[in-house]
């Protein structure tokens, strides 16, 4: 491992575990066995870890859509569903890591880094979701007059569907907000259907995003208290 990986690794552990604000340069500089000049050779700011930091989680997600892009035996229906499933197991390995990921993204002033999150995160998942769905339009299967506008409705409705259920996980009315979150996968998988030309059916968002939901309750009401 290099001086830069080290650098990253030590900070995410500090940050994970202590807080993004309460970690210092000294630390980090202490922890991963380095000089103050060697640190400040790969990095100005603790900042400048963090946006390292965020380009690794989504270069993760960019590596798995990639390998459903990659794979010429899938129908087009097995790629388009892949991809919602490969954000749902992505998010559920967060939920595994839930007080780390609040650690090291979430304090006060940090709109930044968040916004770039999510900006990178659209920009990876509507490319794949185009990708895909150009592909089914070369091959006959679908007829999708504007592929980059329905590229985005799928992200689109992808993010409202996690936002949704991050709302209801915290719930205490949950078994009504669990219903109010199938209504939504419900029209969700009508409306890109729908924009597709597909059968309904065909479209799966529900089972692994119902999945997630049960997971992230079952995790919270375990770990309540310290997720506060």
């Amino acid at each position: 491992m290099n001086l830069k990986d080290k650098i990253i690794k030590v900070a995410y552990e500090l940050f994970s575990s202590k807080g993004y604000e309460k970690t210092t340069i000294g630390e980090i500089i202490k922890q991963a066995e380095c000089s103050k000049g060697g640190f400040y050779h790969h990095f100005k700011s603790k900042e400048e870890i963090l946006e390292v930091i965020v380009s690794n989680y989504v270069d993760t997600l960019s590596e798995l859509f990639n390998d459903i892009i990659s794979n010429d035996e899938d129908s087009f229906i097995t790629k388009f569903n892949a991809i919602f499933g490969v954000i749902n197991e992505y998010k559920l390995n967060q939920i595994k890591e839930w007080s780390k990921v609040n650690n090291v993204f979430y304090f006060i002033g940090n709109d930044k880094i968040l916004r770039q999150l999510e900006k990178q995160f659209k920009e990876v998942t509507t490319r794949t979701y185009l990708d895909v769905i150009q592909h089914g339009k070369r091959q006959g299967i679908i007829k999708a007059e504007y592929p980059e506008l329905l590229a985005d409705l799928c992200t689109r409705e992808v993010l409202w569907i996690y936002e949704a259920a991050a709302k209801a996980i915290k719930n205490e009315n949950y078994y009504k907000d669990e219903n109010m979150f199938i209504q939504l996968l419900n029209f969700s998988e009508n409306l890109i259907s729908n924009a597709l030309g597909l059968e309904k059916r065909e479209v799966n968002f529900k089972d692994v995003a119902l999945a997630y939901l049960h997971n992230g309750r079952g995790y919270y009401l375990a770990h309540k208290e310290e997720l506060r």
